[in-house]
């Protein structure tokens, strides 16, 4: 790949501007394309919707350092965001505009006129730098730190009330999909950690309570995209996902999030549940990652060996029970950037028994913890598939509540059954590969892989950005350490006549929800 794109060599920059506008209109009708179906079709105004999803009583919200579903979703109705996530696209919210300089090395941020805070301040610039140097403040944010390392915090500049630059420590043309898609909540200048009780935002709902582990949310009726037709949510934390079931069964919920292919499958046939389906842009790829720092991993034929033995539909069949979709090795499937273009790997038994006999390898250990029901299943499963090529897995189980407990253990294991929420290309090659990563579990880094990687992010115009992110999944694909079995997408269940649900990275939006009629 070449050095940084710079000016003279820019055919079109991106610039992200007035996206929702235009979607805003037609919201209740892309229920269906966003995972939570359509609905009744005359959506009414007014009721309760009560959702149970998992999460913690202690979750609290404060976006800094929230890492549970439950709170996510109250979260994510009370704070507006800049831009998110809408099926495969990214759209503006907050931000009217999003626009880099010649060479990505600063953007500028405009945001959209008559956005008010639920304590009827306006919505200005300063909120908007204030709301970035708390999520780049590794003292402030344990959660989403590593997002906006690229951003020179110090020398964040507000032009006006409704202009701030973001400069940064180097070029990042993805400045958009990698980092302001997957978090930039806006929350009031100067909140504190004594200011999170209040969840003072400028969402379509509004804090009224927050206490036994549940959250409850008023319609902000002065929202800027419109009021809400709901009058209120209620959020609460359900920890087991039979019991998620069985409350929207049973009529004590209307919406339950994230239910397993088993409770899926048992109400197949019941009026009285409907099952969302979130596509593979509302999905988990499910996985086994091979370290390539470690032998025997360090070998790429032992790495492609695997690939090759792995019966991807069988998984997908039996651990998913048929609700997801087979993976090819890669995230981002169904989201912005993913390389459509490589071939999807199938089964090879005689080509992966000669690449293991090459490598002299007849013997490997794999961890598995239940961090998702049936990671134990499929690494088990991933041992029955192996001896047809001689190749004995053994499985490790861990316990899932303690597995991170160990985070440099995590770093270090050759070979682990593991889970990423899917997300675009470029945010999970950003993220969880190269050098400066914290989170690399596969050990994918240094030496050119870096270069290309730094090249990929700096580069302004979208199309040679995505050819340059291409050309690393093509890589990854080839040489990487992810094995990405299938994409297990969300599984909501709701009450039928529940419509108007979107949802950004499996967290339901409710600006557009409504009850039956």
């Amino acid at each position: 790949m070449s050095e940084r794109q710079m000016s003279a060599g820019v055919r079109r920059r991106t610039v992200l501007t007035g996206a929702l506008a235009a979607g805003v209109a037609g919201v209740a009708g892309c229920g269906a394309d966003a995972g939570a179906g359509a609905g009744s079709s005359s959506p009414r105004r007014g009721g309760r919707l009560r959702l149970v999803a998992l999460g913690s009583p202690t979750g609290g919200l404060n976006p800094l350092t929230a890492t549970d579903g439950a709170s996510f979703i109250a979260m994510f109705q009370l704070y507006g965001q800049l831009v998110r996530l809408q099926g495969d696209k990214v759209v503006t919210s907050l931000a009217e505009s999003v626009e880099p300089n010649a060479d990505a090395t600063a953007w500028t941020i405009r945001i959209r006129d008559g956005a008010r805070f639920h304590d009827g301040r306006a919505v200005t610039a300063a909120d908007v730098a204030y709301s970035i140097r708390q999520f780049g403040d590794p003292k402030r944010s344990s959660t989403f730190g590593q997002l906006y390392a690229d951003v020179d915090l110090a020398n964040l500049k507000v032009h006006d009330a409704r202009t701030v630059e973001v400069p940064l420590r180097r070029a990042r043309g993805d400045l958009v999909d990698s980092v302001l898609a997957q978090m930039s909540l806006v929350f009031p200048d100067g909140t504190t950690d004594r200011d999170w009780v209040k969840g003072v935002g400028s969402g379509p709902f509004r804090l009224v309570s927050a206490a036994g582990g549940g959250v409850t949310l008023a319609r902000n009726d002065e929202y800027w995209g419109g009021a809400p037709l709901l009058d209120e949510v209620t959020v609460a934390v359900v920890v087991d996902p039979a019991a998620r079931l069985n409350s929207v069964r049973g009529g004590q919920a209307d919406y339950a999030v994230d239910v397993t292919p088993a409770g899926a499958r048992s109400v197949a046939n019941s009026a009285d549940v409907q099952i969302r389906r979130g596509g593979p842009a509302n999905s988990m790829g499910r996985s086994f990652e091979m370290n390539v720092q470690t032998d025997p991993f360090r070998d790429a034929d032992v790495r492609r060996a695997l690939r090759l033995l792995v019966d991807r539909q069988q998984l997908v069949d039996n651990v998913l029970l048929g609700q997801g979709q087979v993976g090819n090795d890669l995230y981002g499937l169904g989201l912005p950037g993913y390389n459509t273009a490589l071939p999807q790997r199938t089964r090879d038994v005689e080509q992966a028994r000669s690449l293991l006999a090459k490598a002299g390898v007849t013997r490997l250990t794999i961890k598995a913890a239940d961090l998702q029901a049936g990671t134990v299943d499929a690494a088990r499963l991933l041992a029955e598939q192996a001896r047809e090529v001689g190749l004995t897995i053994t499985v490790e189980q861990a316990p899932a509540d303690t597995y991170f407990n160990d985070y440099a253990g995590v770093l270090s294991t050759p070979f682990q059954a593991f889970y990423f929420i899917n997300r675009p290309a470029a945010t999970m090659i950003s993220t969880y590969t190269g050098s400066d990563s914290s989170f690399n579990i596969t050990g994918v880094r240094g030496g050119d892989f870096d270069r290309q990687l730094v090249s990929a992010r700096a580069t302004v115009d979208d199309a040679a950005r995505r050819e340059r992110f291409n050309e690393l999944q093509r890589y990854l694909w080839d040489s990487g350490g992810d094995l990405v079995w299938g994409y297990a997408e969300q599984l909501d269940a709701v009450r039928p006549g529940v419509g108007g649900v979107q949802l950004n990275q499996s967290v339901p939006l409710l600006a557009t929800a409504y009850l039956p009629a």
